[in-house]
């Protein structure tokens, strides 16, 4: 449906149809000719629109700053129903005020509901538009392609940093791997040179007694000074270097167990940790009480106080410490 709103005959439009290409909705201004005879001046417009419903309200001319309306007032209406899917073109004529010369500036301007068409008059005019949109393309092209390039280049730079970083983790993880394989072969090393410390070492004493005992079994008057060596080889384990090396054994092959307790309970005495190292080596109940000259009754009382206090308190591995006494 198209509408022409004339007071007269001046204004004329004429509608035809084209073939429908379908694609984006459109609306296409164009000047089709220009005339001046019968005392006015006549604008041709080719107004060609696809699938976008409009109203062009007024149309006028623009010469030297000055514009000019139609003699008659003029509108033309787009309706939805003659415009959807279908290409539509209407050839209007629009009557100015007689006009004689233009310039390369002048224009007209068609008023509408998608916004002001304006159109050169003359073929300088449109060369100058057409230049100028050409200029606007060309600029609008020349920054989408510095926009992609751009975008390529952040890609390029990211990929590199991913690239970069995958590289690092990967080095990271083999250097992590070495490291934890390093870390387990010297615990598996240090492991096995305490068992075989501890095998060569579980021997001592009883080297120790063998050997007093062959130097003196062969005399009776030398017979008799074997109880006091075996005293000699019991009392070293008093001596502080054997404590600490007993204290050694024992935070290796316990997982620290008597740092743990100094630790967690600093109000323990010396001898309540000195009987703990003890206990924690496997040294048996007579054997405890000749080292630190308990009775065999006081060796039982004062182990059960001794658990009762460590399971009494807020050590955090309290019952660790009391089940392995």
């Amino acid at each position: 449906m198209w509408m022409c709103v004339c007071a007269s005959a001046s204004n004329t439009v004429r509608r035809s149809f084209l073939e429908y290409e379908g694609g984006d909705a459109k609306l296409l201004i164009s000047c089709s000719g220009l005339s001046n005879e019968g005392m006015v001046t006549t604008v041709g417009l080719n107004v060609e629109c696809s699938d976008l419903p409009f109203s062009m309200d007024s149309v006028r001319i623009v010469v030297c700053d000055t514009v000019y309306s139609s003699l008659e007032p003029f509108v033309l209406v787009g309706m939805e129903k003659d415009v959807v899917h279908k290409r539509v073109l209407w050839s209007v004529d629009v009557e100015f005020p007689q006009l004689f010369a233009f310039s390369e500036n002048d224009m007209i301007c068609a008023y509408t509901s998608e916004g002001v068409f304006k159109i050169p008059l003359t073929n300088e005019g449109r060369l100058q538009s057409e230049s100028e949109l050409l200029a606007e393309n060309f600029a609008s092209e020349i920054e989408r392609y510095e926009h992609s390039i751009a975008v390529l280049r952040l890609w390029c730079v990211l990929a590199f940093v991913a690239l970069i970083g995958c590289v690092v983790c990967f080095w990271l993880i083999i250097r992590k791997k070495s490291e934890c394989r390093r870390a387990l072969q010297e615990e598996v090393c240090a492991h096995e040179l305490r068992i075989e410390n501890l095998y060569h070492n579980g021997f001592g004493a009883f080297n120790d007694l063998c050997n007093v005992y062959f130097d003196k079994y062969d005399s009776e008057r030398t017979r008799a000074t074997i109880v006091g060596d075996v005293e000699d080889i019991i009392m070293s384990y008093r001596s502080q270097k054997m404590i600490s090396e007993l204290t050694e054994a024992v935070n290796a092959n316990m997982g620290g167990i008597l740092n743990r307790i100094c630790k967690e309970l600093p109000e323990l005495s010396d001898n309540d940790v000195l009987l703990m190292t003890y206990l924690y080596a496997g040294f048996s109940a007579k054997a405890v009480c000749l080292m630190m000259d308990l009775k065999l009754k006081n060796f039982y009382n004062r182990r059960t106080r001794l658990k009762d206090k460590i399971l009494a308190s807020d050590a955090q591995n309290k019952e660790w410490f009391a089940s392995k006494m």
